[in-house]
């Protein structure tokens, strides 16, 4: 999976933002809110009042609509008396949650569960349903000390059609380019950082590519947050990485583009918008992208 940033902090002059700890909870049918108990009881009984913690429920696509009046008594009341928890409720649109977390929605009765500390690494992967008291065992050993929830969700950083921001390529040590400059042609951007392996990962099966891509007129390109230029050379000796690689070493161009989990891997059009999304480390990504956009340079 990869680091993972579910909310979008404010800028701040600490050296450190302040983060809290995810539950996240897939629900494919409305019978599967009985998780909400499960939750309840592991939290009280992991006793852990010194951690802050975001429960956020997944729907399947379409089923807020199918829920009753006592399903939403249940999400209202989850919280109540829990302390520095909050309790957030999306859909999984165009299955935008359940790739980053590779979890199956059209599963029968999915349950899955994953928990993420303040320090968003993934601690808890469970794609069955869990029991109070091993789910108490896990958050009491494993959340960290936060404050209580008060961002943002995370959600798809730029929308399909969306043109997407843009931003300066240094492709030569005096040379400079625009990525606006790329507009009539295919571009395949890539959002990482130098030190996840599931980035690094992503930026070598790009490479793998590179020719393919190339002989259809589509550009290559990777953002690596928090990387300076002696960092990204050094990559790009290990691992023979030939496509621009940009360095982001304060994070301003993802924070431009609202990336909020590393790898993101987008499509642009000849126009420079957006046509495709995907959160997080998948291994057919680039050769779904690389036939994608093949036959749109056609």
């Amino acid at each position: 999976m990869g680091y993972v940033d579910l909310f979008a902090t404010v800028q701040s002059n600490r050296a450190k933002l302040d983060k809290t700890n995810v539950i996240v909870q897939f629900v494919g049918e409305e019978k599967g809110l009985s998780s909400l108990a499960v939750i309840r009881g592991g939290l009280h009984q992991a006793g852990r009042t010194n951690a802050g913690a975001a429960v956020i429920v997944i729907l399947r696509q379409g089923l807020a609509q199918e829920l009753s009046p006592e399903s939403f008594d249940k999400i209202r009341s989850f919280d109540q008396n829990l302390a520095n928890v909050r309790l957030m409720v999306t859909e999984d649109i165009r299955g935008n949650w359940s790739k980053a977390f590779g979890v199956r929605m059209d599963a029968p009765n999915v349950s899955a569960i994953r928990g993420i500390n303040a320090q968003g690494r993934i601690f808890l992967q469970s794609d069955v349903a869990l029991e109070s008291s091993a789910l108490a065992k896990e958050l009491s050993q494993r959340l960290e000390p936060s404050p209580a929830p008060r961002s943002r969700l995370i959600g798809p950083p730029i929308m399909p059609g969306e043109r997407v921001p843009n931003f300066l390529l240094k492709t030569e040590p005096d040379s400079v380019l625009r990525l606006s400059n790329l507009r009539g042609s295919n571009v395949v951007l890539s959002f990482g950082r130098h030190w996840s392996a599931p980035c690094l990962a992503t930026l070598l099966r790009m490479q793998n590519r590179k020719e393919k891509f190339e002989r259809a007129g589509i550009k290559v390109l990777a953002v690596l947050t928090e990387a300076d230029e002696e960092k990204i050379e050094a990559i790009k000796r290990k691992y023979g990485l030939t496509f621009p690689i940009i360095p982001d070493p304060t994070g301003v161009i993802a924070k431009r583009y609202s990336i909020q989990m590393w790898p993101t891997l987008l499509s642009l059009d000849r126009k420079g918008s957006a046509k495709n999304v995907i959160l997080g480390a998948h291994r057919n990504a680039i050769a779904d992208f690389a036939r994608f956009q093949t036959k749109e340079s056609e």
